[in-house]
């Protein structure tokens, strides 16, 4: 399944990466959390998309964040892949260019989320990788102007992830 070949991309990259699992914070109200200043992520909500957001903040963040990992072109052109897409969305939502007024509660309670998948890119990453409202989403929009390599903007995405963790078979596709 997709969620299981993330998982085995994820796991060596925690380990490489130094992003380490710590003990749940009581005192959160979500499901799970990543610290970036130390680099723990922890869960308190153990379901698979939980955990799967949790860790892809994890190791996305550190490979993000991380000087040496910036610096190589195909981390660095994803991340500007990323950030085009979460913006393009952004301003279509602004502009009223997209009625969500017939969308499932599920992905309006997402797209309002203050700490949503438009709050920034590093959440935009997450969500795309683990929600699927928001997949679905991503599937009934254009690509990013000048992308046409692809035929909506989920198929850029995962153009995208691919580009930074791997080839994914044909029985791992969401």
């Amino acid at each position: 399944t997709a969620e299981k070949w993330l998982a085995e991309k994820l796991a060596p990259m925690m380990r490489a990466l130094g992003v380490k699992l710590a003990p749940a914070d009581p005192n959160y109200k979500y499901g799970g959390g990543f610290n970036n200043v130390d680099n723990t992520v922890w869960i308190r909500q153990a379901n698979p998309e939980t955990v799967l957001h949790e860790v892809s903040h994890g190791v996305t963040s550190a490979l993000i964040t991380n000087k040496a990992a910036r610096s190589n072109p195909v981390v660095g052109k994803a991340v500007t892949e990323l950030d085009d897409m979460r913006g393009v969305l952004q301003g279509s939502l602004g502009l009223g260019e997209i009625d969500l007024s017939n969308a499932a509660p599920e992905l309006r309670t997402v797209l309002n989320d203050p700490q949503g998948p438009l709050s920034n890119t590093k959440e935009f990453l997450s969500y795309g990788m683990t929600n699927r409202p928001f997949q679905d989403f991503l599937k009934t929009l254009p690509p990013p102007p000048g992308r046409t390599e692809a035929r909506n903007m989920w198929e850029f995405f995962k153009q995208t992830v691919t580009s930074l963790f791997g080839k994914v078979t044909p029985s791992q596709r969401s």
